[in-house]
Parts: structure tokens; C-alpha cells; sequence
């Protein structure tokens, strides 16, 4: 019996991050994703002449932010679900996942519907927008995964 539950758990473990790993195509859902509210700010991503776009609107100032990463695009998310990542520093940042990773058979997150290939930022300062300098990838990054600190400080820093 004791072997039994040995062997249930490491199944459970590959099931679980099976269900985790499987793409939500729902075109519903990443409508929804594509809209945000930040500081009043009604954020958007548009994909325009090739690239993706941070449309940024809050009563009469309105903009847009052309980033260097190809459509789809999609914000990266925090572990809490939001959009808006800090350094140590106080500085805020919105990141954008753009690009499709080929398919690749050994790579599961090549099938997510979150996974693309760059990451490009937006500083948020003083209720102005501007694309950071520094483009994470190529590679294989999922919207759904965040951001770790060093991450945060390449887009904001390098």
C-alpha cells in the first residue's frame, strides 16, 4: 500500500501541471485581458502595422506606445493577477508579452495560448507612458508566469 501512494503522487504532480500547462484559447478571455485600469488610466493592447501597440486613454489625454514586439500581444501578470510590476526603487512598470513561439514538441509552453517570444515594458511615471529601451528575448516567455526582480530591473534598466 505505502508503494502505491509513492507512485499516486508523482501522477497527481504530472497531471496537475498538465491542466497547468494547457492553453485557454478562449477569445473572450483574452479580449478581456487586453483591457486594464491603471491610475484612472484605461490601458489597451492593438496590434498595428506589425507590432503591438499600449493605447493609453484617461478623459481628454490619450496616447499610444509603440512597443517592438510582434502581435499577439498580452500583459504579462503578477502573481496576484495584476498588471503592474515595482522595483526596489519605486519605479512601475507594465510589461507586454508579444510574438508566437513555434511549436515544439519537447516544449509544452510552445502550446499556451499566454507564451510568446519577447517581452517589451512600459515605464509608468508622473501619467506618462514610454516603451523602456531594453527587449527581453528571444525565447519562450507566458504572460500567466510574471516577472521575476531581475527581470523587472533589465526592462526598467538595460
Amino acid at each position: 500500500m505505502k508503494h502505491v501512494v509513492l507512485l499516486a503522487v508523482p501522477a497527481l504532480l504530472m497531471a496537475a501541471a498538465l491542466v497547468y500547462l494547457l492553453p485557454s484559447d478562449s477569445p473572450e478571455r483574452s479580449q478581456a485581458e487586453a483591457r486594464i485600469e491603471i491610475d484612472g488610466f484605461r490601458l489597451t493592447l492593438a496590434a498595428r502595422e506589425g507590432t503591438c501597440h499600449l493605447d493609453f486613454s484617461k478623459e481628454q489625454d490619450t496616447g499610444s506606445v509603440p512597443l517592438r514586439v510582434e502581435p499577439p500581444c498580452r500583459f504579462m501578470r503578477a502573481d496576484g493577477g495584476g498588471v503592474l510590476f515595482s522595483a526596489e526603487d519605486g519605479r512601475r512598470l507594465v510589461a507586454i508579452v508579444g510574438g508566437t513561439p513555434e511549436d515544439d514538441p519537447i516544449d509544452p509552453l510552445t502550446r499556451r495560448a499566454d507564451c510568446g517570444t519577447a517581452i517589451a515594458g512600459v515605464e509608468l511615471s508622473g501619467g506618462s507612458f514610454t516603451a523602456t529601451s531594453y527587449l527581453i528575448g528571444p525565447g519562450v516567455y507566458c504572460a500567466l508566469m510574471g516577472l521575476e526582480g531581475r527581470e523587472i530591473w533589465l526592462l526598467l534598466n538595460g
